[in-house]
């Protein structure tokens, strides 16, 4: 059986926000900080706290994970 998820990320750009307690850094997706989506309130204040640091054009995307099994192909 398949498990599907939503998460909420933050990105500027085509770049991924990875937040940390110090701040906050770009990079790609395998370091991008995901939150669950009824913690929507708290990632909207994060924007905030994030564009007072100086980042701009910052916005959230939903990330649609589905876990499967993985099918050996040998």
């Amino acid at each position: 059986m398949d498990l599907t998820m939503e998460l909420l990320i933050l990105k500027s750009g085509e770049r991924y926000m990875h937040v940390k307690p110090e701040g906050g850094h770009l990079g790609g997706i395998e370091k991008a900080s995901v939150y669950p989506m009824q913690k929507l309130p708290e990632v909207k204040q994060l924007i905030r706290d994030l564009s007072r640091q100086g980042f701009q054009d910052i916005s959230i995307w939903k990330l649609i994970l589905t876990e499967m099994p993985l099918e050996d192909e040998t």
